[in-house]
Formats: structure tokens, sequence, C-alpha cells
């Protein structure tokens, strides 16, 4: 099993026999995901084809790195050197091709030690059965075809919402810690212009239901737009459009524009990310009569479904440009790169948001809204018991919003792992006013709210650290054998590891010859059954599609030739 993204995963098997099953059992941990009172678990099951920017790789010396192989539909570009690695193939139409293939079932059971308030799965629908504070729960009719992401979530009464948990687990002489904090709520906050930039992808892979939960869904961040506000709408696919030429300010001329601007918004074109990228942060900074922006809000709010490839570059982009903006993404369709979609808030200093259907866009984006115009922590600070601060991730506390908690994973030090007192974080919220909060850590001594999974949690942050400081220009062969060390040691799956398994036993008949086969994805629901307009450089399609219409031609010509001797003859 290797891994060519942090969410895209490849499993080979080998040397199966005729008619024999081969049974492979993975153990991963995964954080569940906690905010505005919600907590909420996502699980990918298939893949929207993702477009491959960028000039193609020609085989040989001059690039050592490309190997044609039938892994998927793409060939490695400059841009994305691994496309062949990240383009599988679907099941053609909107099922897979026999009966039984791509299915799923999923169970599982959740003890939070209180009754829940609400458990529900948007994606799916579901059985659930309660068992004193436990909750069971399992996919109606067992099982479920692997064409969305399957989303749980869940609420607790707000008079149980944590304020503060500390969880640890000890591995190899070392502890480890993860800390949830939340920020006190601030009850009024002075209201701020905004200068709004909404984009929204358009691409071939947004056909379908996508595009209609992109327009809906820009439809209601227009309408949230207040007096003294300014916006500007851009949609790209193989090249950027803007409704105006600069941001401008919200009147309802303006806004009914924009409305009509959206609704004729069609999917169709490749994934040219960047320009839009660029053009965007652009707008969002500066204005062409260069007066200052320093009060206004800036705010990019990116509605894709990321099936790009370039996601690297793209990140190093929104770091470069964001200047003093704030890069808000949301999630589109029933199998968005959620990667991307994490990680380029993550980087822009905001939140994002996943919508998987029209029925969620209110739900979603007034949720988004609100954070977008609520309060910042700012300027955080862990004060850790003892003089020696652990290693902790991520190094910088980011900024946070009203009702976001700080969520930080730690290996403590030898000197912090001695005696235990309260850690305490600080920070600043609207108008320079200062927060601060205490959290008990328990005794070295005391088993309490130890976890498993948490040295692993710890050892992805840091891998993903060291991988960003890759992206920004950090030393490969330096960070390399460090990553390769923690991968190993916490059994992890990284860009330099894979886990390998060998059966000694031989069962396959040696006599027999191999077939190879990859196993198709099925399509994302809803998305529309259609021919994706990849990049010319990036497929083996364009090629054949040449050679096809050449000889197409010569035919007609062929034949028309005939027709004219004939009747010459005659």
């Amino acid at each position: 099993m290797s891994q060519q993204r942090p969410n895209m995963f490849t499993t080979r098997i080998a040397n199966v026999g005729p008619g024999q099953e081969v049974e492979v059992q993975l153990h991963y941990h995964q954080r569940v995901a906690y905010d505005r009172g919600k907590f909420s678990l996502r699980y990918p099951m298939t893949i929207t084809p993702r477009y491959m920017p960028g000039n193609i790789l020609p085989p040989g010396e001059s690039n050592k790195t490309y190997h044609s192989t039938s892994d998927g539909w793409a060939q490695p570009t400059d841009q994305v050197p691994d496309a062949d690695k990240i383009s599988p193939y679907l099941y053609s139409g909107t099922a897979p091709a026999r009966a039984g293939s791509n299915r799923v079932a999923i169970s599982g059971t959740i003890d939070m030690g209180m009754p829940l308030v609400r458990l529900q799965a948007f994606s799916h629908e579901l059985n659930v059965e309660r068992e004193a504070q436990a909750y069971r729960f399992s996919l109606a009719g067992n099982t479920g075809l692997m064409d969305r992401d399957f989303v749980l979530s869940w609420r607790v009464p707000a008079a149980k919402e944590p304020q503060a948990a500390v969880f640890r687990e000890f591995v190899a002489g070392h502890e480890y810690a993860m800390l949830m904090v939340l920020p006190p709520a601030v009850e009024s906050q002075a209201v701020l212009p905004r200068r709004l930039l909404l984009v929204i992808d358009t691409s071939g892979s947004m056909g379908g239901a996508s595009i209609r939960q992109a327009r809906q869904s820009l439809k209601y961040a227009l309408n949230q737009l207040r007096p003294g506000d300014e916006f500007n709408v851009v949609a790209f696919n193989t090249v950027p459009t803007t409704l105006f030429d600069q941001a401008l300010p919200v009147s309802q001329h303006n806004i009914r524009r924009a409305h009509r601007f959206v609704d004729d918004l069609q999917a169709g074109g490749g994934t040219e990310m960047r320009a839009a990228l660029q053009l965007a942060l652009l707008q969002s900074n500066h204005r062409p009569d260069g007066q200052e922006l320093s009060p206004w809000l800036r705010q990019v709010l990116f509605v894709t479904d990321g099936a790009v490839g370039n996601e690297q570059n793209l990140f190093k982009l929104i770091e470069q440009k964001l200047d003093e903006s704030r890069f808000f993404a949301v999630g589109i369709g029933s199998a968005p790169n959620s990667w991307f979609v994490r990680k380029a808030s993550e980087l822009g200093r905001g939140v994002h948001r996943h919508i998987g259907s029209v029925e969620e866009v209110e739900v979603e984006l007034r949720e988004l809204f609100d954070v977008m115009g609520s309060t910042v922590s700012a300027d955080i600070q862990l004060s850790w018991p003892n003089t020696a601060p652990p290693d902790m991730f991520p190094q910088k506390v980011p900024d946070l919003y009203a009702g976001q908690p700080l969520l930080v994973v730690a290996r403590l030090t030898a000197d912090t792992a001695i005696e235990r007192r309260d850690i305490t974080a600080t920070g600043k919220v609207a108008g320079g006013k200062e927060w601060q909060r205490q959290i008990v850590y328990p005794r070295i001594t005391d088993t309490s709210g130890e976890s498993s999974g948490i040295a692993s949690l710890w050892a992805r942050g840091k891998i993903a650290h060291l991988l960003d400081e890759q992206r920004r220009g950090g030393n490969a062969t330096e960070s390399r054998p460090q990553i390769l060390q923690l991968a190993l040691q916490h059994k992890l799956l990284s860009p330099y590891t894979s886990f390998v398994a060998v059966e000694e036993e031989p069962i396959r008949p040696l006599e027999k010859g191999l077939k190879t086969r990859s196993v198709p994805n099925v399509r994302p629901a809803g998305q529309s059954s259609q021919a994706y307009a990849y990049p010319r450089t990036a497929t083996r399609g364009p090629l054949s599609a040449s050679l096809g219409i050449a000889l197409l031609l010569v035919a007609l010509l062929l034949i028309s030739r005939r027709r004219n001797s004939r009747v010459f003859s005659t």
C-alpha cells in the first residue's frame, strides 16, 4: 500500500490464485473534528478525476522519474510528475460493471459517556441503536455503493460541550499529548466593512449536482453581503472570468447583476486554478486607486471540488500571495478533494466547509458566514509547566474564529514529563482584549485520559510540517531521513514509505500465467457522465484522438478517390 497524497492511497495485490479470496486488514487513527458544538468524521470512498496541468514529461534520461504504467489515464507532467499514479480509471456509466463490486459495509460505536442530541449522516441512511450511553450505527441495507464520502456528525447537549480536554499516550518511553481548548465567546464586536472575492470552479469535473450546489452557495453568499461591503465574482475553468473588472460596492443593481452572472454559469473545460487564485488574491488585497484597505476584512471564498493534481504548487501560491486576506474554502460534491480544501484554508488562515447536497447549502453556508464575521482569537500561546517546550504541532498556533477549538498534539520532553502542573493558554480577541484559560494536566502516575493513536497523530503532524518546509524551499535531502525515521517508528505511510505484506506459502499455480487488472473507482454520485476536459498534454487521449482523426481523413480521401474513379470510368 502506497501513499500518493495524504488522502489518496493505492493497494496492490499480487499472485491471487483463480477463485481465491484475499483479505487485507488495515488499521489507522483519525482525529474527530470539532467545530461550533458539532463533532464530525469524514471517510472518502471514491475519487473525483483530477485535472493535470503542465507539459508532458518525455521518457528517458531527461526524466528518470517517468515510468509508463497502466495505473491511470494520465501521463506525468512538469507540474504533476506523478499524474499517472493519481488518475485511477472509473467505471463507465453510473454504477460498477459487475454486481457486488465497489460496495462497502460501515458500522461503528460512539460512546461519549452522555446522551447525544443528534447523530446523522447526510451522505447515507443509517440504522441506529442505543445501548445505555453508547450508540451503534450501520448502513441501512447493510452495504452501500462507494460513490461518495461517508460523513458522520453528532452533537452533545449544549451544557456538556467541552471547554478543554487532554488525551495522553505513552509509547517507547515517550509521552504524547493532544490538547483541545475552546477560547471564550465574545458577546459583541464591531462590524467592519468586508471586501469579499467569491471564486467558483466551473470546470468539467463540477458537472451535474456539483455545479448546482456551487451556484446555490454563491447566491446565498451574495445575499449575506451588507451595504458598505465590496465584492466581485470570479469563475474559472480553462481561463478565469470576472463579473466586474474590480471589486465594486454592494448595491441592489450590482447584486442583481451578480445573480444573473451566477445563474448563467455552466460546467466545462479544465481546472486551471492557479490563474484564478492569483486574480482573486490580487483583487482582495489591492485597490486600483491605491487607497488604504487596512480596516477592511479581506476575504476570499473559494468554491471547488478540488479536483487538481498540482496541490503543492497552489499551496505555495496561497502562502506567497495571501497578504492580509483570509482564505475560506468550500468543498463541493459527493467526493471532493478534502485534503486540498482543508489545507488551503489552513494556510489561508481561514476555515473550510463541505457541501455534499443542495439541502446542505443553507446550513453550512450560514455557519460559515457566522464564522467569517466572528471575532478572531490571535497571538495564542501555550505555557507548559516546565521550562523545556515540547515538540508541538502546529508549531505556530493559527488564528481561531468563534466556536473553534485550539487543537495541538505534542511529544513531551523529559523535563515536562516529570511533574504535572496546569497548562495555561492565552490569546487576544477583538479590541486587543486578552483571555486566559487553564488546562488541568494529570500527573504522570495518573492513567486517566490515556488513549491510543495520539503518538501516530503527533508523528503525522511532524511529517506534514517537514513536507511543508520542503515546499517552502527547505532541503529535502535533510528532511527525508527524518520523515523515514518517523514513518518507520510509528508505522505510517508517507511519500517515502509503503506497507508491504509477504505471504511465504505459494498458493497460485505456477503454471498459470499472470493477468494484471486495475480495479476502477465508481463515478462520484451526482456527477454528470461526460468527457473530462483535461489539458492536451496530460493524457494519452489527445494522441489517440489525433491519430484517429488522421486515419479517418485518409479513409474519407480514399473513398472519395474511389468514387471519382468509378464516375470517370463510367
